[in-house]
């Protein structure tokens, strides 16, 4: 033993979703108590001592079948969060490939607005319409919330929306309840590898992130998506509308507002059925890079830029040596249907 030597690197914690949560991964068995589990192991080890230290979740080859909804004071149908993780750091979720390792949302989930007395689906009258006792959401298949040096690969993550019970218009404009893959919020050093994100009945991913003091800030969060599609999504393939510092490389934002729900006999679409919509919320969206990335065959633009109507300045999104920034309420692209275009 040589005295005074540096200590090594910390042990490297391995969890597998099927031998310590009890997932079954059989495409139809419901998995969705199994990924709770996990996630409450996982966020109950971030608030410990060494929650900091590297952990990794497995995800053997299987299709895990999930989507939970039930009664409650946030909606007629509140869908719950897949695998919500919140303030875990250095922490690795992977499948065997995204090819072999599938999460589906359950055939026959409730998406929209329904009748709470009757359970029928709902048209509402035109207009902005906000009743939560109407509304059925589906959730988020992976939620990070206040996160640090996360990574998901090899995965594939199916929201299933052609096989969804579609109810009528909630929102300014077609479904606007969660339903989406991914929803990364408060967090830095995120890297979605070799992910297909596909079929959900709003985003495919967002970023939603509040950690920036305005665009002089010189702090990048780093949210990386590489190798990855986003495709055949409700609403957008991905909605930026809160982040300093984002990267995508050789990924796939296409086929918005394209996949035929089948009791609806036509798309799932909700506007603006991008396939990348920059648009702030509550802050800033600044130096972003898409490198190798398409947009094809959206149902709206391949590429938009606005934000909502208030008191803010009337200008527009650039591009510019820091990266691309959104600003006004102006389309930065606008790419009618069917066009596709790399960027």
């Amino acid at each position: 033993m040589l005295l005074g030597a540096a200590p090594g690197p910390p042990a490297v914690l391995r969890k597998d979703l099927k031998k310590d949560f009890g997932a079954v991964g059989d495409g139809r068995t419901n998995d969705q108590a199994a990924f709770a589990r996990a996630a409450a192991f996982f966020n109950q080890r971030a608030q410990g001592p060494g929650g900091e230290a590297p952990a990794v979740l497995f995800i053997p080859r299987g299709v895990y079948v999930v989507g939970a909804q039930a009664p409650g004071p946030n909606g007629y149908r509140w869908g719950a969060d897949v695998l919500p993780l919140v303030g875990c750091r250095n922490l690795t979720i992977a499948g065997q490939d995204s090819a072999r390792t599938e999460i589906r949302y359950a055939a026959g989930l409730r998406y929209g607005s329904f009748d709470p007395a009757t359970g029928r689906a709902f048209q509402p009258p035109p207009g902005y319409f906000t009743d939560r006792a109407y509304a059925a959401s589906g959730g988020t298949c992976v939620r990070l919330e206040r996160c640090e040096n996360v990574v998901v690969a090899d995965l594939a993550l199916n929201g299933n929306s052609p096989q969804l019970a579609v109810g009528g218009a909630w929102g300014d404009t077609g479904i606007q309840l969660p339903f989406d893959g991914v929803f990364v919020t408060g967090s830095r050093g995120v890297t979605l590898r070799r992910v297909a994100v596909h079929h959900f009945g709003r985003d495919g991913a967002q970023v939603l992130n509040h950690l920036a003091t305005g665009l002089a800030d010189p702090a990048r969060e780093n949210i990386r998506f590489e190798n990855s599609t986003f495709d055949y999504n409700g609403r957008q393939g991905l909605s930026l509308t809160g982040v300093h510092g984002f990267r995508a490389e050789n990924c796939s934002f296409s086929h918005t507002a394209r996949a035929r729900n089948a009791g609806l006999g036509r798309a799932l679409f909700s506007n603006p059925a991008a396939g990348v919509d920059v648009e702030p919320e509550g802050g800033t969206v600044a130096h972003l890079a898409f490198a190798g990335c398409r947009f094809v065959d959206n149902g709206g633009q391949g590429l938009v830029s606005d934000r909502p109507a208030g008191p803010h300045p009337p200008r527009h999104g650039r591009r510019a040596p820091g990266g691309l920034h959104a600003l006004g309420h102006h389309q930065l692209v606008g790419v009618g249907d069917a066009a596709g275009f790399l960027l």
